[in-house]
């Protein structure tokens, strides 16, 4: 009965250490390696005039700066 009770002690232990370093590691890999693509870049220089914000006077967001992946709008069924 002991030693199952040893074998089971033993799992448990090896079991709460992943459980706890885990989540660790895993932080730690997105803080050291970050995704390239979570960035937010900024124009060198600011528009010299309302026409040059986002894509211009033909968007559907002009005058904000607002734009899409698409370049469009976003449908209304979008989910």
């Amino acid at each position: 009965m002991t030693a199952v009770w040893a074998k089971f002690r033993k799992g448990f232990e090896v079991v709460l250490i992943i459980l706890v370093a885990l989540p660790i590691l895993g932080h730690s890999y997105r803080r050291f390696f970050p995704d390239a693509n979570d960035r937010i870049l900024n124009p060198t220089s600011p528009p010299l005039a309302m026409e040059g914000e986002g894509g211009g006077p033909k968007s559907p967001f002009f005058p904000a700066s607002a734009q899409t992946n698409v370049g469009g709008i976003i449908p209304s069924n979008f989910s």
